[in-house]
């Protein structure tokens, strides 16, 4: 009987551990992907539709200054003022 107890309580220490393990790596996971979205490339069509809409709202000097992704990572262009 007490083997029995003793089988049951190892069981369920080792489900408990488990169950905690994938809960923390699955919050992690989240967290990250939540913080640090993916980034995309703005595709040409996208960019060119962006300045259509800034030059029809006179918007062209706000358009010089722009963040993009490049190979290595994000890059930001600024105006000449």
């Amino acid at each position: 009987m007490w083997m029995n107890r003793l089988k049951l309580s190892r069981v369920t220490a080792l489900v408990l551990l488990a169950y905690l393990t994938f809960s923390f790596a699955a919050g992690v996971f989240l967290a990250d992907g939540t913080v640090h979205p993916i980034r995309r490339p703005l595709l040409p069509k996208d960019e060119m539709q962006g300045q259509r809409i800034a030059h029809a709202h006179q918007l062209r000097p706000v358009m010089e200054q722009f963040s993009r992704v490049g190979g290595s990572g994000p890059t930001t262009a600024m105006a000449k003022q």
